[in-house]
């Protein structure tokens, strides 16, 4: 069903997304030791991750300040000799406009795209469906993903890939040590928050060492294979069924969120959910850094779910070159959920504490 979605020869199931990413990077080959692999500054931590696991140095490319993906103008300032691949990710549900210009920049260059839209799953551009471009791409199943499951996929034309990634994802462990797992996933989740809520205090705080120290760590908790078992499978069938009428909803649900703050200053709106037709979260830019925490401590006091994700990853890794639109960003995101808790009362909730804050901070 996910090769049919997005017009793929072959879909292979991971444990997850970065063990879909780790093993389409394994499949260009032995990395050098000074590999490189470009990818966004504002994006989920363990895309990295994945990129360091496989033997490569990520480095980070600034994004574009309205729908926060990659450019191809970004990722032309960091090409190299050493550029081994670059992934393109597809965030909130917002398309990375320039994927094809940057297949176009990598490919006579013998330089891998991955596309990554696991947070954009049965969306589309220019009448293509997310996941048909670059020599692969990946998806995430995870609880907190458009398909509420298990594991990741990735999907590629090409066999020989195909067999590569299949060969890695059978070399890594099909399941977890509960013990380990719950200790992990809760060490690498609150480690990541903690440094982030440092840096927003002391932006110039080095952090790199402490974040990379407990690295090795957690490799196992990014790299499994899918479970095994009809049950898992059984579970991702049915989601990708009903995936059409959860994007209606999800849509739905964003539009309700706009329309609470058509006349709302001091935020800018990203509307580039309504091109891709898919969204993952709401998200929106509070111009004021302070008014953006006071906004989400009061969402949450309510019970509304509101994160402030993504973070420029650039100083957990060591990266120093300089990406300000990513440091722009990192202070001023709000996202807010499109899921079955985003009901009419819930939305209505929303805006008015959003909006309340914000005539506070003015007056």
């Amino acid at each position: 069903m996910l090769a049919d979605l997005t017009g793929r020869r072959h879909a292979i199931l991971a444990g997850r997304g970065a063990s879909a990413i780790y093993a389409s990077l394994r499949a260009i080959g032995s990395p050098r030791d000074d590999g490189e692999v470009i990818v966004p500054a504002v994006i989920c931590p363990s895309v990295a991750q994945a990129v360091q696991y496989a033997g490569y140095r990520p480095v980070f490319v600034d994004v574009d300040p309205v729908n926060f993906t990659i450019t191809a103008g970004e990722v032309q300032r960091r090409l190299s000799p050493r550029t081994a691949a670059v992934i393109v990710v597809h965030l909130y549900g917002h398309v990375a406009a320039h994927i094809e210009q940057i297949c176009s920049m990598c490919r006579p260059r013998g330089i891998f795209v991955i596309e990554d839209a696991a947070q954009a799953i049965g969306g589309a551009f220019q009448g293509r469906p997310l996941g048909s471009f670059g020599e692969v791409s990946v998806f995430s199943f995870d609880p907190t993903k458009i398909i509420a499951g298990v594991g990741g996929a990735v999907c590629t034309d090409d066999p020989g890939i195909a067999d590569s990634v299949r060969a890695t994802l059978a070399s890594l462990p099909a399941s977890l040590d509960p013990t380990y797992a719950h200790l992990a996933s809760a060490s690498a989740r609150n480690l990541y928050h903690a440094l982030v809520d440092a840096l927003r205090l002391q932006p110039d705080l080095v952090v790199a060492d402490a974040f990379q120290r407990p690295q090795s760590a957690l490799r196992a908790l990014y790299l499994t294979s899918f479970p095994r078992g009809e049950a898992a499978q059984e579970m991702l069938r049915t989601a990708l069924e009903g995936l059409p009428l959860r994007l209606s909803a999800r849509l739905a649900a964003a539009e309700a969120y706009d329309a609470e703050w058509a006349a709302q200053s001091g935020m800018a709106r990203p509307s580039a959910w309504r091109e891709s037709g898919v969204v993952w979260r709401y998200t929106v830019v509070v111009d004021d850094p302070a008014a953006l925490h006071q906004v989400t401590f009061a969402l949450r006091a309510r019970g509304i779910h509101a994160s402030n994700l993504y973070h420029n990853l650039a100083p957990l890794f060591g990266d120093d070159f300089p990406l300000p639109v990513a440091d722009h960003l990192s202070s001023r995101l709000l996202n807010l959920w499109v899921d079955s808790t985003a009901n009419a009362e819930y939305i209505r909730a929303t805006g008015t504490i959003v909006s309340d804050v914000l005539a506070s901070r003015r007056s």
